[in-house]
C-alpha cells in the first residue's frame, strides 16, 4: 500500500516563526517516550526538581530549520534552532558558558501553535553562542545562539505535558574534563574517589 494520499489546500493562516523556547538538560531526564508515527506522546519523566526552563529571545530571531544532507550511510538532518538573547548580561553569559559543554532536549512551539520537541536521549542536541555589541546604536546588543543537531532525524510533534522546575536555588554542575557529569542539588557533596596515588599532584575540585 503506498504512503501517497491527497494534500489538501490550506484555508487557514500560517504564521512564520517561533514563539516560546523552553529548555531541559538531557542529564535531567529520566525518560521520553518513542515517537509513533512522527509524534511523542505522554509526558517527559525528570530527576525529581528538575525539568524545563523557558528562556525568552529578542523578538522574531527564532526559527528552526531542518534540512536533508546525503552521505555514503544514507540520508541524515542537520537541524538548527537560532535565536538572538538581548543585552550582554553576567548571569546570562554564565549560563550560555556552562550551556556550551552540555546536551539538551528542547521544546519549541510556533506562530501557529503546533508544538514540537527537538532531541531525545539517544539524540540530544548541542547549544553554541556568539556575542556581538552592533556597530550603531540601531543595531541589535546580545547573544546569536543556536541548538544544533547532525544525525538520523530527532525532531517530533510532541503531545504531552511540560515539566516546570520547582522555585529555589539552581543546581550545580561537576565537570570532569570539561565534561558535564553530574548535578549536584542544593546542599548536596561531590565526593570523587580514585583507585590511583599520585604525590606531588594535585586535584582541584569546583563546584559552581
Amino acid at each position: 500500500m503506498s504512503y501517497l494520499t491527497d494534500i489538501s489546500r490550506l484555508t487557514g493562516q500560517n504564521m512564520g516563526g517561533l514563539i516560546h523556547l523552553q529548555v531541559a538538560r538531557a542529564a535531567d531526564i529520566v525518560g521520553i517516550n518513542e515517537a509513533v508515527n512522527g509524534v511523542v506522546y505522554g509526558d517527559i519523566t525528570f530527576l525529581e526538581g528538575t525539568g524545563f526552563h523557558t528562556w525568552y529571545s529578542t523578538s522574531q530571531t527564532m526559527k528552526l530549520e531542518s534540512n536533508d544532507r546525503d552521505s555514503r550511510e544514507g540520508n541524515y538532518k542537520l537541524n538548527r534552532l537560532p535565536f538572538i538573547i538581548s543585552k550582554d548580561r553576567p548571569a546570562i553569559k554564565e549560563i550560555l558558558d556552562n550551556a556550551i559543554l552540555d546536551e539538551f532536549v528542547v521544546l519549541y512551539k510556533d506562530a501557529n501553535g503546533t508544538q514540537k520537541i527537538f532531541g531525545n536521549l539517544d539524540n540530544p542536541v548541542r547549544f553554541a553562542y556568539s556575542y556581538d555589541t552592533s556597530a550603531s546604536h540601531s543595531g541589535r546588543n546580545g547573544y546569536s545562539c543556536e541548538f544544533r543537531y547532525e544525525g538520523p532525524d530527532n525532531i517530533f510533534f510532541y503531545e504531552g505535558n511540560v515539566t516546570i522546575p520547582p522555585a529555589g536555588p539552581p543546581v550545580s554542575l561537576v565537570r570532569w574534563n570539561g565534561q558535564v557529569i553530574g548535578t549536584l542539588q542544593p546542599g548536596e557533596i561531590a565526593d570523587l574517589t580514585s583507585e590511583f596515588k599520585y604525590t606531588d599532584f594535585q586535584i582541584n575540585l569546583n563546584i559552581s
